[in-house]
């Protein structure tokens, strides 16, 4: 069963071992390789190997690399699974390598359960920053973690967002020894990058032809005026992450925007009725809309689909809400 549901993460997982909470944690094949890249040619120390999924993207890349963990089970199944790769029983706390660039993947989950707290991690992010505060570390977390928290605790090196399958799947730290930025955000998708280091100089004006709802990681990483910046978009509002342009930047989905109105459920019902629209996609920011139960609240019974985009445009009393009745790219 686990096999099966691994298939969706790795090419190889009929062959592999695990445990339920060990899969879910795992990281995505094309995620391990993408950070196997960037440690390409160093010595690598996986000090929380668990099954092994991060080892198997490093031995092809790293000079060298050994696992380690605590758990003996996974210890055990990640020998099965990364064949050859040198392992030894540690805690991740206590340090059996000296010059390798540590890579640390805490335990977010106990009993199927996420835990949110950086404190609440195993171990604990307090910890691992002070255990190896001297030394090139890379630590997987989740993408909702705080940052302001990380900067309280002392981290001052490079997060970068990644997201694959149109899904942001992690935060990754990056020690000072290893970072070129502040903030970066990777999608693998389309194999962009984009970072702090890009022009931010973005204006903020009424919706052209096309609205763009950046990627989940540039929205994380907080460059939604960078990515702007480089595709020659605009915002539609500063607080808000839609953006707008005349041109749609390549292998992006975009809507294209053929009707503006001041949102509300009775206008925006009548709007769709009146160009015979049956199905919507309903995207929102800004406002306290919930796409499913509105969707449900316009009956509509016409034939033609259409996305909507609910925005809050302006601020303070001349802000309101705007909805946009698009064609999607795609």
């Amino acid at each position: 069963m686990l096999r099966r549901k691994a298939a969706a993460k790795f090419a190889a997982a009929s062959q592999w071992l695990f445990t339920d909470e060990a899969l879910q944690q795992a990281t995505a094949e094309p995620v391990a390789a993408h950070r196997a890249r960037r440690l390409a040619g160093m010595t690598v120390h996986d000090a929380t190997c668990s099954i092994g999924t991060e080892l198997a993207a490093l031995r092809d890349s790293a000079a060298y690399v050994v696992g380690s963990d605590i758990d003996s089970v996974r210890l055990a199944m990640a020998a099965h699974n990364v064949p050859g790769v040198d392992l030894c029983r540690a805690d991740a706390l206590r340090p059996v390598t000296r010059h390798a660039v540590v890579l640390v993947d805490p335990a977010r989950r106990s009993g199927g359960r996420r835990r949110l707290r950086l404190a609440d991690y195993t171990p604990a992010m307090d910890a691992v920053l002070e255990v190896y505060g001297d030394r090139d570390l890379v630590v997987k977390c989740a993408p909702g973690i705080d940052f302001d928290e990380l900067t309280r605790l002392g981290f001052r090196g490079e997060i970068e967002v990644t997201s694959l399958a149109g899904s942001v799947r992690e935060a990754c730290l990056w020690s000072t020894g290893l970072a070129s930025v502040t903030r970066r955000a990777t999608m693998l998708d389309t194999g962009e990058s984009v970072s702090d280091a890009d022009p931010d100089d973005c204006r903020v004006a009424p919706a052209g032809r096309w609205i763009v709802d950046p990627d989940g990681a540039v929205v994380r990483a907080g460059l939604v005026r960078h990515y702007a910046a480089r595709h020659g978009l605009w915002q539609l509002d500063p607080d808000i992450a839609y953006l707008s342009g005349d041109q749609l930047p390549e292998n992006v989905r975009g809507f294209e925007v053929l009707e503006e109105l001041n949102y509300s459920e009775r206008r925006l019902r009548q709007a769709l009725s009146a160009r015979d629209i049956g199905a919507v996609e309903i995207l929102v920011r800004g406002v306290d809309v919930d796409p499913d139960t509105l969707r449900t609240r316009l009956r509509l019974r016409g034939s033609q689909p259409v996305s909507v985009v609910i925005a809050r445009i302006g601020s303070g009393a001349a802000s309101r809400a705007t909805a946009f009745i698009c064609r999607p790219s795609r």
